[in-house]
């Protein structure tokens, strides 16, 4: 079982996530119909129940992961039993995080 769902805000940032509830990697293709403003980077947030019982946890996005939303499409593999947050807001642990824009 995978589920997604796409945000975007007022402003046009945009939020994918997807849930992948499966005890096995899972293979996605994600293609923008209508992406709005195309010269937004897109970062990726995983967690996965092992990683959040790190004592050391911190959410930070994927350093080796960002994609621009210029290519309109792209693939990842995804963690068995993960969430998975593709966005354009850029933030660290240490952010307040976004509330309202």
């Amino acid at each position: 079982n995978i589920y997604a769902s796409l945000l975007r805000s007022p402003t046009g940032q945009l939020t994918f996530i997807v849930a992948n509830l499966e005890f096995q990697r899972a293979q996605i293709h994600v293609v923008f119909k209508n992406p709005g403003d195309q010269n937004r980077q897109l970062f990726r947030y995983q967690v996965t129940e092992p990683v959040l019982q790190n004592s050391g946890f911190r959410l930070e996005s994927d350093k080796n992961f960002t994609i621009s939303t210029n290519s309109l499409e792209f693939s990842d593999t995804i963690s068995p039993l993960s969430i998975n947050v593709y966005t354009s807001y850029n933030l660290s642990h240490e952010d307040q995080g976004i509330i309202a824009e």
